[in-house]
């Protein structure tokens, strides 16, 4: 079959079947070296469960031509061309002015 037929496993379940020991054992210590980190880092209790994404096929790319229906990467622009995102760094208000 092709990788889109290929099924979709839990993450847990694949590394479990990884065939060499070495390479098993180290993706398992990274993982909870992973979960470690971010323990720290954050100060909550984390779950290897949390860290892991199901594994299986890649998403597959639009077409040539086709856009994505939840692209929102591009900004809106008003009439004069400037992004309706920029800051008032510019203008002051009555309580800077004081």
């Amino acid at each position: 079959g092709t990788d889109a037929d290929s099924p979709t496993l839990e993450a847990a379940i694949w590394i479990e079947n990884i065939p060499f020991n070495e390479t098993r054992a180290y993706v398992q210590h990274v993982v909870a070296n992973s979960v470690n980190y971010a323990a720290r880092i954050t100060g909550q209790p984390q779950t290897i469960a949390a860290h892991l994404a199901p594994i299986g096929p890649a998403p597959t790319a639009p077409a040539p031509g086709e856009t994505d229906a939840g692209d929102t990467d591009s900004a809106d622009t008003d009439e004069t061309g400037e992004s309706s995102a920029s800051s008032d760094t510019g203008k002051t208000t009555a309580n800077q002015a004081e």
